[in-house]
């Protein structure tokens, strides 16, 4: 009979062989390495905890069609403490949690809803809702109350210096739906943010009509066009010290123009205007016909496009050959 003798399991040598097996494969560390960091994080992520979201909102339903959800009821969960996977919570922020609170049966006045778990619509099915805090909410019902209010276009950014903006919208009021006493603080409403950042062209687009309070309950229309008008600003600026030069002077001929120099009004683009100044404008007279002098008006020639000259300041020159 043969004695088969057990042999014991050497955990140094062992861990030598695979250290050994590393050093001389490189490739097989990232391997390790990557699985080791992959295990690690399962690990973590699927480790249960306990989370506390805060000002979670809360949505009313089942409002009788004659009243409306005051804008002074509570709309926010002070907490939600919640448990489940660190993934899965991590990832959650308070908005995802549908809080749903039924006012069915509900009239006209102050009323106390009961929450419990259960009225919380998880956004996963791995994470469990533990707890709400308040556990009432206090809501006060109003009549219906609608009103006709002017649409105001929200605008966002700034365009070029120089340019203005103008915004109107079409239709120019919308039937504003909601408890009565929102008219107390609205009289008006805005559309949503409409960016005007550099632009220099006027433009059109379709924005929805933004419902700034919770309490709405409708917008009619709930879109409308709005037309953004941009234009170079318009200004006029006086050029004093003007001088003023003579129309095809002849040579040897000597003609006096009193006074030598003008001012003159000019309107135009502001860009352009404010970058001008009296030695850039020439402005010219014509000679005497057949008389010793006559009065003349002066001429700017090289007025820029789009730049107007509106006054000259004096509105005649005295042009004269002496000895005539």
């Amino acid at each position: 009979m043969i004695n088969a003798q057990k042999k014991s399991w050497d955990f140094r040598s062992t861990l030598k062989t695979v250290a050994a097996g590393l050093a001389a494969d490189p490739l097989a560390k990232l391997i390790c390495l990557a699985l080791a960091v992959m295990l690690w994080m399962y690990i973590v992520g699927s480790a249960e905890i306990q989370w506390e979201f805060r000002d979670v909102p809360v949505d009313y339903t089942d409002v009788a069609p004659d009243l409306a959800v005051s804008e002074d009821s509570q709309r926010h969960l002070s907490s939600l403490r919640v448990s489940g996977p660190k993934a899965s919570i991590a990832t959650q922020v308070p908005a995802d949690f549908k809080v749903l609170a039924s006012l069915a049966g509900k009239r006209e006045g102050e009323k106390w809803v009961v929450l419990s778990p259960e009225n919380v619509a998880s956004p996963r099915p791995d994470i469990k809702v533990e707890r709400i805090d308040p556990p009432s909410l206090r809501v006060f019902l109003e009549r219906v109350e609608g009103r006709r209010l002017p649409i105001v276009p929200k605008l966002q950014g700034e365009v070029p210096a120089g340019f203005k903006v103008t915004a109107r919208p079409k239709p120019e009021t919308a039937m504003v739906l909601g408890p009565s006493t929102i008219f107390l603080r609205m009289t008006e409403i805005s559309t949503e943010v409409i960016d005007i950042s550099g632009r220099r062209a006027s433009f059109n687009m379709n924005v929805k009509v933004h419902k700034e309070m919770r309490s709405i309950r409708n917008v009619d229309p709930e879109n409308v066009e709005v037309w953004v008008d941009i234009e170079e600003n318009v200004i006029e600026k006086v050029l004093d010290g003007v001088r003023v030069e003579l129309q095809n002077p002849v040579p040897g001929r000597v003609v006096q123009i009193k006074p030598e120099q003008v001012s003159v009004k000019l309107r135009g683009p502001q860009n352009v205007i404010e970058r001008m100044d009296a030695t850039q404008l020439r402005v010219e007279v014509g000679l005497p016909a057949d008389k010793q002098f006559h009065l003349a008006v002066p001429r700017a020639l090289n007025v820029p496009e789009r730049v107007e000259v509106v006054s000259y300041e004096p509105a005649l020159v005295r042009v004269s050959i002496p000895g005539q």
